[in-house]
């Protein structure tokens, strides 16, 4: 799970995609170059062989940077999976419905009202519209 903090860019994690994103791969390439030159000067002081600079590179460009932030903020999940994982509009509804589950408690009734909601608003502008 170790990445270059999103917050660099004082960007939230969910906001980081289109031109968020490409400076915010702009700043994590400086990130990166300024790490493994630590790395680099640290490795003959290291007590293991392995390259945390190239974890995190592995990770960036396989994409699983975009999973572990979906679990450390739960509320950005939906809009990093439609962002970085999936073309918009590409969830399916079942998978929709399994990530609404995170949002909070009884969300299945939190929908129903709110979709009930809507079609009295609708009722409402449709009955001030004919008069």
């Amino acid at each position: 799970m170790i990445d270059v903090p999103y917050w660099l860019t004082g960007c939230a994690v969910d906001q980081i995609k289109g031109e968020n994103l490409d400076q915010f791969d702009q700043t994590r390439r400086e990130f990166m170059c300024i790490f493994e030159e630590e790395e680099q000067a640290r490795q003959s002081r290291a007590a293991h062989n392995i390259s945390l600079s190239k974890v995190m590179q592995d990770v960036w460009e396989s994409k699983e940077v975009w999973f572990w932030h979906c679990l450390s903020s739960v509320n950005a999940m939906y809009s990093l999976l439609e962002a970085h994982w999936y073309p918009p509009s590409s969830l399916s509804l079942e998978a929709e419905r399994t990530l609404s589950r995170f949002w909070c408690r009884d969300s299945d009734d939190v929908v129903r009202k709110k979709l009930a909601d809507k079609e009295a608003y609708d009722d409402e502008l449709r009955k001030l519209f004919r008069e």
